[in-house]
């Protein structure tokens, strides 16, 4: 509603009382608002979707309040010394009062399929497709992602020390086991936070970032022939990362071959989530006209 007044301000602002665009635009925003108090007083069951589900601005949990945007580590039931690394997309409350996350998966080095002699960037992960349900109490700490470009430079301003910082450069695709580099860090990101970014505490000077071999490239089979099929990972528990993944020493595809190759994920259908982030306001991009003398020009 502020965008919205606002839009309706700089209409009103740029024309005489008198034209019909300030005349329209005055009518416009007294109904818009009709509108938006007619909304509040809605019960929140006329929110709730097919399956019952109400959508949720924040959960309060372990005296913390998770929001969308929010990188978290969740319950591996395959391995509760590796967490999943997860961002949220969405929150919600079933019909039962039980509180939910929708969150992307990035998945560790060794959970990938990938050439045997691969290295990856000290506590790299990488971003996956997949979109999971899980129920707030799998939630156990915070975490961060940061982009490659900025990994090296410093950590995000009041971030504790003692909680994970994870870099990511490359996209996941498992379908064809293969590793993309990320162009466009912000559309990996949920709608909601994709224009909010983040203050630093910079490094006196960047850090070298260090490289490590794959930490299961000793999983290579004694007999792999480059000619042999893609392996596949090795599952466990249904709603958890693989268990383990797989190498193979196949031929290296060229660099244009995987920049072709690079796939955006799409995230999944939106739910209409109440807006908790504060609207960044613009002034008026529109130069000072003589009042009423274009009367189709508007904010």
């Amino acid at each position: 509603m502020q965008d919205i007044d606002l839009m309706f301000e700089n209409a009103k602002e740029y024309n005489m009382e008198t034209s019909q665009l300030y005349k329209d635009a005055a009518q416009l925003q007294e109904y818009a608002r009709n509108l938006a108090e007619q909304g509040k007083t809605r019960p929140d069951n006329d929110f709730e979707d097919e399956n019952g589900r109400r959508p949720l601005t924040e959960i309060h949990h372990r005296g913390e309040v998770w929001r969308v945007g929010d990188w978290i580590h969740i319950t591996n039931t395959n391995d509760l010394a590796k967490p999943i690394i997860g961002q949220i997309y969405r929150t919600w409350q079933d019909s039962q009062g039980q509180q939910w996350v929708n969150a992307c998966w990035y998945y560790r080095p060794e959970q990938t399929v990938h050439r045997h002699d691969k290295y990856f960037l000290e506590n790299e992960v990488v971003k996956s497709g997949q979109y999971r349900d899980h129920r707030i109490d799998e939630v156990v700490d915070r975490c961060f992602v940061m982009f490659v470009t900025r990994f090296d430079k410093g950590r995000p301003r009041g971030f504790p020390g003692d909680k994970e910082v994870y870099v990511c450069k490359s996209r996941y695709n498992e379908e064809n086991h293969k590793l993309n580099k990320i162009k466009t860090w912000s559309s990996c990101l949920p709608d909601e936070v994709r224009e909010r970014d983040y203050e630093m505490d910079l490094f006196d000077i960047p850090r070298k970032l260090k490289k490590i071999p794959s930490p299961i490239k000793h999983l290579l089979r004694y007999d792999a022939k480059p000619t042999d099929p893609l392996p596949k990972p090795t599952w466990g528990a249904p709603n958890a990362p693989p268990l383990v993944g797989a190498v193979h020493c196949r031929e290296r595809e060229s660099n244009l071959t995987e920049d072709l190759s690079v796939q955006e994920t799409p995230p999944p259908e939106p739910t209409a989530i109440p807006a908790h982030i504060e609207p960044i306001r613009r002034p008026s991009m529109m130069p000072a006209l003589v009042p009423g003398i274009a009367k189709g020009t508007s904010a």
